[in-house]
């Protein structure tokens, strides 16, 4: 069976498919970096009481998302490239998730 689980799948698009997979991955995880550090002025001002619980929660998150790079840059297969960006954008959504829990709810202004 292929790598994209097609039982008789042409090997140039899987290389194709799988150079392409890697590229999105390295500019999405890339740009996520710098985006969600960046949302932390917004952090500053709507939530200033939690700016530097949230800053930690960013960096750690982020943290997740460099490693996950790192990964994606050295895989050798594509379930590792797959893995890699879940759980990039995984660390992401758990801290957004616990931000906006420590505010309580998506009733707090900064959710609205």
């Amino acid at each position: 069976m292929s790598v994209l689980g097609r039982a008789q799948a042409d090997p140039g698009f899987e290389a194709e498919t799988i150079a392409l997979l890697r590229s999105r991955v390295l500019l999405t995880l890339g740009l996520g970096v710098i985006i969600f550090l960046g949302f932390w002025g917004l952090d500053y001002v709507m939530a200033p009481d939690r700016k530097w619980l949230f800053l930690g929660l960013r960096l750690g998150a982020s943290a997740v998302m460099v490693a996950s790079l790192w990964l994606v840059a050295r895989a050798q297969t594509p379930l590792v490239v797959r893995g890699a960006s879940i759980a990039g954008m995984t660390g992401v959504l758990l801290t957004i998730a616990t931000m906006s829990f420590l505010l309580g709810g998506f009733r707090h202004l900064y959710n609205g």
